[in-house]
């Protein structure tokens, strides 16, 4: 069997991405051993830094690493470089290599929307990494005009000024907008609500980010076609499978991700799994963010020392591993179906069990706290930990991590590098992520 490649979104915030659910869904129908998730990130440079640590075969890049983190990476290919951002890294061997699809997203989203923009005026809010994209793709497309609106004017002007093309300052934003054909927002409807800038039935308006609900309000929604940031977020993955794969996806692709139900899996915050090798910071952090969220926390190996009398050491002992892993998979069962507020920081093991990893992803948020296996020798005791006490040697124990980093891999939601954190850090991480992903 083929090795099992490992691709992610990289971002901050980034839980609520839905690119997991679209590659996964093309990977399970190519049948193909590779994996998609979510990696958090302080910024571009932490993003790269353990994206080649863990050895990811490739990421996608979100807001707001888009453009910082051309400078970490080994080389950018032509449209990348020209666009000055970055949406799509591959790795190869040691190399990592920048490309930008992009640009090819916001096109395809308004041509497959039946709004070709050859020919069309163009109004583009924002000038960060999606607007640069949007506009480099609609000038290839041989657009009409294309006007760059930003509150920072002088990033308005530097953007239009790399691609031959017009700006405006946000004050005269309504008169540009109403003389488009196309208006692009590249910004938060929290941050500029679009009704006022509208007239009925005019400009088209296609939004970059997805999150944003309803993509126009009021009056102005039912009078000027609106093209989601999912059609975007769509047009772009495709062309970034074949920059992963090597491979030309089948058209009707396209279409059956169209089609999926791409809600939220739960509109309040769900209960959270913390996952990860020994040394991880699982138990420790569980306890942190337990109390900063006001939830309550489940230590699956404190309660199975409970209910068995013994230390974990002494049930491996006298009633062997598999005797633990029985009661590990129970007390799983036990309580995460009808878990509601609770954090589960669970046994490095624990994953390795199909049926678990089952129950986790459909009940919890699985968090992944990925340490190096150097970080994690160094900060455990082996004679405490009674699997790697018996696995004898480095060999053994190395395997015993590859083993668990595969199946937290195919859990978990989101990685979080714990590496040089401590754990009320990585706690509070885990807590913005969730508060931006969920709403309750």
């Amino acid at each position: 069997m083929s090795k099992l490649k490992i691709y992610a979104v990289a971002g901050r915030p980034v839980l609520h991405s839905l690119s997991p659910r679209i590659f996964n869904s093309w990977f399970r129908a190519l049948k193909m051993n590779a994996v998609y998730t979510r990696l958090a990130a302080e910024g571009a440079e932490d993003a790269v830094r353990t994206a080649r640590a863990m050895k990811l075969a490739g990421i996608n890049v979100t807001s707001p690493f888009k453009e910082e983190i051309l400078r970490y990476l080994d080389g950018a290919d032509t449209h990348a470089a020209k666009i000055g951002a970055v949406n799509c890294v591959v790795r190869q061997g040691t190399q990592m290599g920048g490309h930008n699809t992009d640009f090819r997203g916001a096109v395809g989203a308004l041509i497959q929307s039946g709004h070709d923009p050859r020919g069309k005026k163009i109004a583009i809010l924002g000038a960060g990494g999606a607007a640069r994209a949007a506009a480099y793709g609609l000038l290839r497309r041989r657009a009409a005009r294309v006007t760059f609106l930003n509150r920072t004017e002088g990033r308005a002007r530097d953007a239009a000024r790399a691609f031959g093309c017009d700006f405006a300052p946000i004050g005269r934003a309504r008169g540009v907008i109403r003389e488009s054909d196309i208006l692009i927002s590249c910004v938060s409807s929290r941050a500029l609500p679009l009704d006022a800038y509208l007239r009925n039935g005019k400009p088209v308006v296609l939004r970059a980010d997805y999150k944003d609900s309803p993509p126009v309000a009021g009056r102005s929604r039912r009078a000027n076609p609106s093209i989601g940031g999912r059609e975007w977020l769509i047009e772009q993955a495709i062309p970034a499978f074949r920059h992963f794969t090597g491979r030309t996806l089948p058209g009707r692709f396209g279409k059956t991700a169209r089609a999926m139900d791409l809600s939220a899996r739960s509109a309040e915050k769900p209960p959270i799994a913390l996952v990860g090798f020994m040394g991880s910071g699982k138990t420790e952090t569980g306890r942190v963010l337990a109390k900063k969220l006001g939830w309550d926390l489940v230590d699956t190996d404190a309660e199975i020392e409970k209910r068995a009398g013994m230390s974990i050491s002494e049930i491996f002992a006298k009633r062997g591993e598999p005797f633990f892993r029985d009661m590990e998979r129970s007390l799983i069962a036990e309580f995460v179906p009808s878990a509601k507020k609770n954090i589960f920081s669970l046994g490095g093991g624990a994953v390795l069990d199909k049926g678990t990893r089952a129950l986790l992803t459909r009940h919890c948020r699985v968090i992944w706290l990925w340490t190096s296996l150097e970080t994690s020798l160094a900060r455990i005791d082996l004679a405490s930990r009674p699997v790697l006490s018996a696995a004898g040697g480095a060999k053994a124990i190395e395997r015993a991590y590859q083993a668990r980093f595969r199946a937290c891999a195919r859990t978990s939601d989101l990685i979080l590098s714990t590496d040089g954190a401590s754990p009320e850090q990585t706690a509070e991480r885990i807590r913005y992520e969730v508060d931006q992903a969920f709403e309750d």
